[in-house]
């Protein structure tokens, strides 16, 4: 997955690498806050070894880790870092982004310099205090869990003008050729129509907080090392592992609605706005029933509002009603679909000389 980068005129070899590393720490308050001593440094067991990237000019193993610290001249904090130990050759350039993904927080760190020979280095560090932490109002925790992960760029020889700004297409390239090469993969993803797909634990965690919880704790897929996606066909779980490692998706009317509610079921935001932007452009008369069932499920709110001012438009309520569209919403089960063409007829009521049109009068037009 190495990538060769050459300046115009002397050419230079340069290799590019990049990686994810992620955790997500189960009862965080009760051990770090609750039982540990006033210095504790935890460091997490999923590494990654520069060698196993491909990379032959470097060696050594990143890996995160937490200190909590308490000292009488400052507040109680923790430090988040990202280190790298045993190495023994490969000068190069590290560029890191730590986040909280549920939190959105991110630190970006360019251009740390890490030498070839050093038993220990911290590549990157960010602090954050204890009350800030602990605040449910900064949503660092969910269900007192903590999800940290760390974007990694290693750049092997000197580093030619511009190459920050291509990180992102290095990025890309490097996961496609991950998802390629089964060899690396430590995970299976299966479509509940029975298709197979080997992929990275590191790179899926990273991308959905779901995923990530179910793979630090001791449940049965971590176990297994598979996990069945229950109502999600294999065309759009290809798809949603084509956004995750190609960073760009093909979304099409057939997969959106499965693509949707795996976005929605792993916690994909931006893939899921993806899905729906496409679902607001494609609105017709025809799917608008579906699409109000769709919004209600996934919590859509401006979806359902996009199909609601569709339906006040024109003639179009009479025509919705007229082929359907009412009798579709109260198949919707739960009760849930009567309230849903409660809401319609709120939004498309209009003063009929001293009274308001309903339904009812639709059907009849």
């Amino acid at each position: 997955m190495a990538a060769a980068v050459s300046p115009a005129q002397e050419p230079v070899q340069v290799t590019c690498a990049e990686f994810i590393l992620s955790v997500t720490v189960p009862n965080f308050s009760s051990v770090f806050v609750m039982t540990e001593p006033a210095e504790q440094r935890k460091q997490f067991s999923n590494c990654i070894r520069i060698t196993e990237l491909g990379m032959k000019d470097a060696d050594g193993t990143f890996y995160l880790a937490i200190l909590y610290s308490e000292t009488p001249d400052k507040p109680k904090r923790f430090r988040i870092s990202v280190g790298r130990w045993a190495t023994t050759k490969g000068l190069f350039t590290v560029d890191v982004v730590l986040r909280v993904p549920n939190a959105k927080w991110e630190r970006i760190h360019r251009d740390v310099v890490s030498p070839g020979k050093l038993q220990y280095q911290i590549v990157a560090q960010e602090h954050i205090s204890q009350a800030d932490l602990l605040d449910p109002m900064k949503m660092f925790l969910t269900k007192d869990s903590l999800t940290i992960t760390a974007h990694v760029q290693l750049t092997v020889g000197s580093r030619p003008l511009g190459c920050p700004d291509r990180m992102k297409e290095t990025a890309l390239a490097n996961y496609s050729a991950l998802l390629s090469d089964k060899s690396r993969c430590d995970f299976t993803l299966l479509s509940a129509d029975g298709e197979e797909f080997p992929v990275h634990r590191s790179i899926i965690s990273c991308h959905s907080p779901v995923l990530a919880a179910m793979l630090t704790h001791d449940t049965a897929e971590n176990q297994t090392g598979r996990c069945v996606m229950a109502n999600i066909t294999g065309s759009a779980l290809k798809a949603l592992l084509d956004y995750i490692y190609h960073g760009k998706v093909e979304l099409v009317a057939a997969t959106a609605d499965t693509l949707l509610t795996a976005a929605d079921m792993y916690e994909l935001l931006p893939l899921k706005n993806l899905c729906l932007e496409l679902m607001s452009r494609d609105l017709t008369l025809a799917n608008a029933a579906r699409l109000l069932v769709l919004a209600d499920q996934h919590d859509c709110a401006a979806l359902k509002a996009t199909v609601l001012a569709f339906l006040k438009r024109g003639g179009n309520t009479v025509e919705f009603v007229q082929n359907g569209g009412v009798s579709e919403l109260l198949s919707y089960g739960g009760g849930r679909g009567q309230l849903l063409v409660e809401e319609v007829m709120t939004a498309v009521a209009a003063p009929v000389g001293s009274k308001k049109r309903t339904l009812t009068d639709y059907w009849k037009a």
